[in-house]
């Protein structure tokens, strides 16, 4: 049995999607189909998009570390690391600026490892980091353990039985709602995101309803 990927998912298809997403004030991008397909499940929301190709490294990665510095997160969204619209790895965001121009609320949740995190940056760069919010998975190297702790306290209070150690691996939408369901899932999208413009900022909260 083959298995047929929908192209419409992907931030390119303008057209196909635009009905549904310049309607909305809020938006969300994962990186993949099965992460959008995970939100859709555990939201019920229309409005998400996934980037085409997976994330872009950087040309220089930084060590490996569980948890970044302030000064490697300053670096990876600064000024340093813009790249022009030509260059082809980010030429759908150009495409997709028509698309998006309504939005007024972007949550970048694209997947949690250093790619991820630096197309997060490049992504907001180019979309406006006033309306950009980042969240950061429980695996995510920037704000992870942050805003998994964050989210875990929220669940307890509302009865949810989470198992912190397993789900502290999840480095995307789609291993979040596999670990721990739906309603989970959902309460870390509403509740786990932290704006681009304080990215500097320890603290993460609510941004979506």
């Amino acid at each position: 049995t083959s298995c047929c990927i929908d192209q419409n998912l992907y931030l390119p298809s303008v057209a196909v999607v635009s009905t549904s997403t310049q309607a909305a004030s809020d938006v969300i991008i994962v990186e993949g189909e099965l992460d959008k397909l995970a939100v859709e499940a555990a939201t019920g929301r229309t409005a998400v998009l996934s980037i085409p190709a997976g994330a872009a490294a950087p040309k220089q990665h930084h060590q490996h570390t569980k948890q970044w510095n302030k000064q490697q997160i300053q670096a990876y969204n600064s000024g340093n690391t813009h790249l022009a619209y030509s260059d082809k790895k980010f030429a759908y965001v150009h495409h997709a600026q028509r698309l998006l121009q309504g939005c007024q609320q972007i949550m970048i949740a694209v997947d949690g490892d250093e790619p991820g995190f630096y197309t997060a940056c490049q992504l907001a760069e180019r979309l406006g980091p006033e309306r950009c919010w980042y969240l950061p998975w429980p695996a995510a190297v920037v704000y992870g353990a942050q805003a998994l702790k964050h989210v875990a306290e929220l669940a307890s209070q509302r009865g949810m039985v989470i198992d912190v150690a397993a789900v502290s691996t999840c480095k995307d939408a789609n291993d979040v709602l596999m670990v721990c369901g739906p309603e989970f899932l959902k309460l870390y999208l509403e509740c786990a995101c932290t704006s681009f413009t304080g990215l500097l900022a320890s603290a993460v909260g609510p941004v979506l309803g």
